[in-house]
């Protein structure tokens, strides 16, 4: 929500990371870093919130658990 408690939804798309690691590699990207993919689980902090950060409230608790995001940085090295 924004600061006028607008609900905003993002457009979400399903691909398993394997999906997205093969796609990158087929188009000449490799994993960056010595972090490799990183996942996120929803944990009591992101209902709660901490550090001044809003968390999502009692209705997000049903995703508790459950892993909602990965991220990696990948690194063009060319084409194969």
């Amino acid at each position: 929500m924004d600061g006028d408690k607008t609900k905003i939804q993002g457009e979400s798309f399903i691909h398993s990371i394997e999906e997205v690691l093969l796609e990158g590699k087929k188009h000449g990207f490799v994993v960056w870093g010595e972090q490799g993919v990183m996942e996120k689980r929803v944990g009591e902090e992101d209902i709660v919130g901490v550090n001044g950060r809003e968390g999502l409230g009692e209705r997000g608790r049903k995703w508790m658990g459950c892993k909602v995001w990965f991220g990696v940085v990948m690194e063009f090295v060319g084409e194969e």
